[in-house]
Order: C-alpha cells, then sequence, then structure tokens
C-alpha cells in the first residue's frame, strides 16, 4: 500500500511539473511573437535637391548621419527679398502611418528681419503611409529694411512625426 502511495504522489508530482512547464514556455513563445511584430514609427530625410537662390550666395543644406535632421546655412543674403529656396524630400521608412505633428528649428542665429517658410507640407493635413516620400521646400528670405547684410545665418530643422 506504502508503494501505490508513492506512485500515486509521483505520478501527481509528475503531471504538475509538466503542466508548470507547458505554461512557462507557453508564456515564452508568446512574448517572443509579441516582440517580433514590434512597429516602428521612422520618418528620414533621404535627399537635399538643387538649391535656387536669389540674392544670395553660397547657400547649402546637409542632412546629419542620423538622418533626423537638416542643417541649413545662408552665409549671404545681398538685398531685401533675396531668398534661397531648398527642396527636401523625406521618406517613410517604417512600419507605422506617421502624421507631421510640428516642425523644430534648432540653433537659429538670426534677427527678426529672416524669415524661414515652409511650402508644400501636405503631410501636415496626409498621412505618410509606410514606403511613402514627400517633398517640401525650405525658404529663408530677407524680408526687412532694417536688416544688413547678413552674416552666415545657419540653423537645424527636425520633422515631428506621431503615429496616425
Amino acid at each position: 500500500m506504502k508503494k501505490q502511495n508513492i506512485v500515486i504522489v509521483l505520478l501527481i508530482l509528475f503531471i504538475l511539473v509538466a503542466l508548470v512547464g507547458y505554461d512557462v514556455f507557453k508564456i515564452n513563445s508568446e512574448t517572443i511573437e509579441k516582440t517580433s511584430s514590434v512597429k516602428s514609427l521612422n520618418v528620414d530625410f533621404i535627399k537635399i535637391g538643387e538649391i535656387e537662390e536669389v540674392g544670395s550666395e553660397g547657400a547649402y543644406a546637409e542632412i546629419t548621419s542620423n538622418k533626423k535632421n537638416v542643417t541649413i546655412n545662408v552665409p549671404s543674403l545681398l538685398y531685401k527679398g533675396a531668398y534661397a529656396k531648398f527642396p527636401i524630400t523625406v521618406k517613410n521608412t517604417g512600419n507605422l502611418t506617421a502624421r507631421l505633428r510640428s516642425i523644430i528649428e534648432r540653433n537659429i542665429s538670426s534677427n527678426g528681419s529672416i524669415q524661414i517658410s515652409y511650402d508644400g507640407l501636405s503631410v501636415f493635413n496626409k498621412p505618410l503611409k509606410p514606403g511613402d516620400t514627400t517633398e517640401f521646400y525650405v525658404t529663408v528670405s530677407w524680408k526687412d529694411n532694417e536688416f544688413a547684410k547678413s552674416d552666415n545665418l545657419s540653423f537645424q530643422i527636425l520633422l515631428n512625426y506621431v503615429q496616425v
């Protein structure tokens, strides 16, 4: 009778260990499945087109190595109404549809006589699907008479995207 009790206890322990092991394996495989299907929101600057300059000399722009910022440099605006226009292309390289929330300008070295405007940013109202690209223009212009010939206007732009 004691042998029978020992066998029954061992059989119950074996079943319990098997059930616990199955639950642990199941939870682990579900976690791996969920983490492998995580989607990302990623919009990158991919190209700067030919810069249009009127009354401007030596303007240039470059995309940073992480493709998240563009540095724009306008060394010289010569007269009121002068401008430099930068065509910039962005691409949604993530897995989620994105919408432009805001534009962040950093390190602006300018007085109020210089105007920075953004044209063609239809992404404000229209979602950018994965793989889609859009082009917009950044225009730096001299708008006031109070401004003397500019000394190297430089700044960075960053586009703040959110998931749709």
